[in-house]
């Protein structure tokens, strides 16, 4: 199966489709799709809070991820550059092939 550029509108294969869709989940805040409530990720929730904990972001990404079925997470690893903003990095499997699949995403 492959899918469609959201930038540019050009095809393109199964992977660069995965990579575009986690990228697009967890830019997402969850809650705001009307049709796809549960669609995104709760990270937004998460920035301002005083007490969140790195495990709170975690499972914030775990979650999201969770169906997509060919996707196996790995590793999440979180880096905060500035108040407010969030840069993450989800490593997997990509379950078709097996091979390993890192992408990065600045929310």
């Amino acid at each position: 199966m492959s899918g469609m550029d959201w930038t540019t509108g050009k095809l393109i294969d199964d992977r660069t489709q995965l990579v575009q869709s986690i990228r697009v989940i967890l830019s997402t805040p969850r809650l705001t799709r009307i049709v796809r409530r549960n669609f995104g990720a709760d990270i937004f929730y998460l920035i301002d809070q005083p007490e969140t904990q790195s495990v709170d972001y975690y499972r914030a990404v775990a979650s999201a991820l969770a169906n997509l079925d060919n996707f196996t997470l790995d590793r999440v690893a979180i880096k905060r550059p500035e108040p407010g903003q969030i840069e993450i990095e989800v490593s997997g499997i990509y379950t078709p092939s097996g091979e390993p699949l890192r992408v990065g995403v600045s929310v």
